[in-house]
């Protein structure tokens, strides 16, 4: 199987070719099977099919820039074994514009810094939430996913520990946390016990 050969020799993770996965099958599923396209071969597969159908996406403009991501990746190394032409050449990339970001007033910043705070133990989950969100950056689908092997407590700090894993890089990296942030994780951690791999949320 072609996805199978491209994860080997581009070394990548499970993770990494399933996000190419995801969006390829897409394509393949909801426009090359319909009946006016499932006969097509691979090889017979150009950029007007391609543009068609990132064009007709009903999502945002960074999912459509992870689509066309994911058929660059995949049909350059298609083109690379000579089965498809170079397809992607005229493919026009979807233009993704970043929204200007909002910033916190400074007197709500003290509210929210003198919530977490508090010694209330009986709002420590909310609090060490809401301190993550505010001192780490990090987006609500991987502070979900944060378990208690991500927290590493070395010479009297934590540090936050994760794997970078894409088809370039596979490497542990080591953040230093804000101390305000540290004094609660220690405090939540104090509260409640968990194994390793369990979920802190």
């Amino acid at each position: 199987e072609l996805y199978n050969l491209l994860q080997t020799e581009s070394n990548m993770t499970d993770k990494c070719i399933g996000f190419y996965k995801q969006h390829l099958n897409s394509f393949f599923t909801n426009y090359m099977g319909t009946y006016e396209n499932q006969s097509k071969e691979l090889d017979a597969i150009t950029y007007y099919d391609i543009n068609t159908f990132i064009d007709n996406l009903q999502c945002s403009d960074a999912e459509k820039s992870n689509y066309y991501t994911s058929f660059k990746r995949f049909f350059s190394f298609t083109y690379l074994h000579s089965i498809t032409g170079d397809i992607m050449k005229d493919v026009m990339k979807p233009i993704y514009k970043k929204k200007s970001p909002k910033y916190i007033l400074d007197e709500d910043y003290s509210k929210i810094v003198q919530y977490i705070s508090s010694s209330d133990n009986k709002d420590i989950q909310n609090r060490i939430l809401i301190a993550l969100f505010l001192w780490t950056g990090l987006s609500r689908q991987y502070i979900a996913s944060l378990t208690r092997g991500n927290f590493l407590y070395e010479d009297s700090s934590y540090y936050l520990m994760f794997w970078e894993d894409n088809d370039k890089n596979h490497e542990e990296i080591v953040l230093p946390l804000k101390s305000q942030l540290q004094l609660i994780i220690h405090e939540y951690f104090l509260i409640n016990s968990f194994e390793y791999n369990q979920r802190l949320f």
